[in-house]
């Protein structure tokens, strides 16, 4: 359950309103406040966080968001623009995340963190060393090489057959 938005005094909201750059009605409001990690705006009121999308739909709209998401048609988690904010379940916010193309998984070696390449993998597939001994030649963990052999990890390098098996 989300926190209630607060009761808010004209001399809070103004300090809300004054922390959002407001251009034309159809570009971005950006939050100038504090901003959170992933980019969200956070708003202070009677000691207690908020995100400031969420505040800036409930003045603007004059209804609790509640347990949905503030959601953005522009995708800029700093936009206070409540032109650009709307309500969601979060399988709403996951199916517009897809169909605006912001879905992509990376793996293999597109994937940050990872530590072989798709030769290397290939060749872990193929070697008949136990999995220790293959861990450490590749510096990696041998639960990672009994993966990798099984099929459960970098599939896309699998033939179209085993893909199917696995």
């Amino acid at each position: 359950m989300r926190k209630p938005m607060p009761t808010m005094t004209a001399a809070q909201r103004n300090r809300f309103w004054s922390n959002v750059l407001k251009c034309k009605s159809g570009d971005c409001w950006a939050w100038r406040g504090y901003v959170l990690k992933g980019g969200y705006g956070q708003f202070k009121c009677d000691y207690v966080n908020y995100r400031a999308n969420r505040i800036a739909y409930w003045l603007s709209h004059g209804e609790d968001p509640g347990n949905l998401f503030v959601c953005h048609t522009c995708d800029n988690p700093g936009c206070c623009n409540p032109r650009h904010l709307f309500l969601g379940t979060p399988a709403q916010n996951s199916a517009d995340m897809v169909e605006k193309g912001r879905s992509v998984s990376h793996f293999g070696t597109a994937h940050g963190q990872s530590k072989l390449s798709d030769d290397a993998v290939r060749a872990i597939r193929n070697a008949e060393d136990s999995p220790t001994i293959t861990a450490k030649k590749y510096n990696v963990s041998h639960s990672l090489i009994g993966m990798i052999r099984k099929g459960k990890i970098w599939k896309h390098l699998l033939p179209t057959k085993e893909l199917k098996d696995a």
